[in-house]
């Protein structure tokens, strides 16, 4: 499936950041995945893990290509995750997003 994603700064959607997968709809809305989203598995067969940790949600860090990372930063998922396994349930705050942001170059 080809998917189609906004370019930073120039994406014309309100309430979206720039970083949207707009391949469901034309508006950022809870069908869609953003940078920033609280996200969370939609089933058990896609666990986020780490050796024998687990983690129950995940802060999305880029879209295009998909990357999460774990809410204190020390995990990051990028190549064993999609985004039609996860559903976001909520907003990650300014520092916490910062935080895991900065995990995308480590």
């Amino acid at each position: 499936m080809d998917k189609r994603y906004c370019t930073y700064n120039n994406c014309d959607i309100d309430g979206c950041d720039g970083q949207c997968d707009h391949n469901k709809a034309s508006s950022c809305k809870s069908d869609l995945l953003c940078v920033g989203d609280l996200v969370r598995p939609i089933s058990e067969e896609c666990l986020l893990a780490s050796g024998c940790s687990r983690y129950d949600f995940a802060v999305v860090v880029s879209v295009n290509p998909f990357v999460l990372v774990s809410e204190k930063s020390d995990m990051k998922w990028s190549s064993t995750v999609k985004p039609e396994n996860f559903i976001a349930f909520g907003t990650a705050k300014p520092e916490m997003l910062e935080r895991c942001r900065r995990r995308l170059y480590t």
